[in-house]
């Protein structure tokens, strides 16, 4: 189950801009954002600051979020 986590929206439009999802899967806990036009800008692991390696580029989580985009 994925549960919204944040959603980021211009100030000047009110257009949406990104938003970011929670879910769990057997590899741990991650955040997708996913920007304009469903475009994934990062997935990270929620433990982390999301700062440097921390990002998530392949696995089950990774390949699940891509299959959606």
């Amino acid at each position: 189950m994925w549960v919204l986590m944040t959603v980021t929206v211009r100030v000047d439009t009110g257009k949406f801009v990104a938003s970011t999802w929670e879910r769990t899967f057997l590899e741990g806990t991650i955040w997708p954002t996913i920007g304009l036009h469903d475009t994934v800008q990062t997935i990270v692991r929620k433990e982390s600051s999301g700062m440097g390696y921390p990002y998530v580029v392949s696995g089950s989580p990774f390949e699940f979020v891509e299959d959606v985009s």
